[in-house]
């Protein structure tokens, strides 16, 4: 929803909560630049419970990017949702975030749901790739290839971001500081076509931040990294 039309939004849903049946509670998700509108409240009091969404935000340059994924905008949103009553949950990722590029480096798309492995296994070759609290690959398409039914062209360029444990615990902690009386805990999303969305409370945020606190950063994919390189 566009967030000029965050008034008509919020109307459809006020109308919308009324016609529930009762007991039933209704919750939207935002985007993340509705926290600076004057008309953000009109929406939160419409829902029991809105879910900024820190995912999906990142349109990149290039195919060279140090992230894709984890939105990096926890704190400054945190903040302006704690200026209003409604309850909220923070939206974070899980998953991998594919854009793609063509050979000149141009955007060609974003967001997409294609996996390193997916993308390995079609024929692209890893041309870079970064570790961090998100991995970053690179990959080069040497000749015309179809990745999970994507046709891309020789020379296209892939950048995957993995969101690791690492990162996600920091974001845990930094919600469990940040977090005021009015959060009720965050969401972790999945690509649609799997897993369910996860919700947990703050008291579980809580005890995963600590858990991952003392634990080093493990990855769940494995690149040849003999392959990389510029």
């Amino acid at each position: 929803m566009p967030t000029k039309r965050l008034p008509a939004y919020a109307e459809f849903l006020k109308r919308l909560r009324a016609g529930l049946p009762a007991g039933c509670q209704l919750s939207a998700t935002m985007l993340l630049d509705w926290s600076g509108s004057v008309d953000l409240p009109a929406v939160m009091a419409a829902v029991d419970c809105i879910v900024p969404q820190f995912y999906a935000t990142i349109a990149p340059a290039g195919p060279s990017v140090e992230r894709l994924v984890a939105g990096g905008e926890l704190a400054p949103v945190i903040a302006r949702l704690g200026e209003h009553r409604p309850p909220y949950r923070i939206g974070l990722p899980t998953y991998e975030q594919c854009s793609l590029f063509n050979a000149d480096g141009s955007l060609l798309g974003r967001c997409c749901p294609l996996a390193v492995e997916s993308a390995l296994a079609a024929g692209a070759q890893v041309r870079h790739a970064v570790a961090g609290d998100e991995h970053i690959v690179e990959l080069v398409c040497p000749e015309p290839l179809t990745i999970a039914g994507v046709r891309l062209a020789a020379g296209s360029r892939l950048a995957i971001g993995i969101p690791t444990p690492a990162g996600l615990g920091r974001q845990l902690q930094t919600v469990q500081r940040l977090a005021g009386a009015h959060c009720l805990g965050i969401c972790l999303f999945r690509l649609p076509d799997g897993a369910a969305t996860h919700t947990l409370s703050l008291a579980q945020v809580a005890a995963a931040a600590a858990a991952r606190s003392g634990r080093r950063n493990s990855r769940r994919w494995r690149v040849p990294m003999a392959t990389a390189g510029r």
